[in-house]
């Protein structure tokens, strides 16, 4: 696969596929991005708490693990 192919999927991923998503700048699962936490307060009507100085609390991939997270996301992508 070429690179523009997989910053596709990747992108596919965030906006239609609700499979990653954003915390601070960082690319996360989308169970425990920014964009779930509204989605759920949004559903329950309840205001979001500030975060400006709110720090990511989640542990930094190895190259090795987005690799491997990334072909895994090619292999379960459909073809065509």
């Amino acid at each position: 696969r070429s690179l523009g192919e997989l910053c596709h999927v990747v992108q596919l991923a965030i906006t239609q596929k609700r499979i990653l998503g954003y915390t601070s700048g960082t690319l996360v699962p989308y169970r425990l991005s920014q964009s779930m936490v509204k989605e759920t307060l949004a559903e329950s009507k309840a205001a979001p708490k500030p975060s400006a100085d709110e720090q990511p609390s989640l542990p930094h991939a190895s190259w090795e693990a987005l690799r491997a997270g990334l072909r895994e996301m090619a292999a379960a992508a459909p073809i065509g």
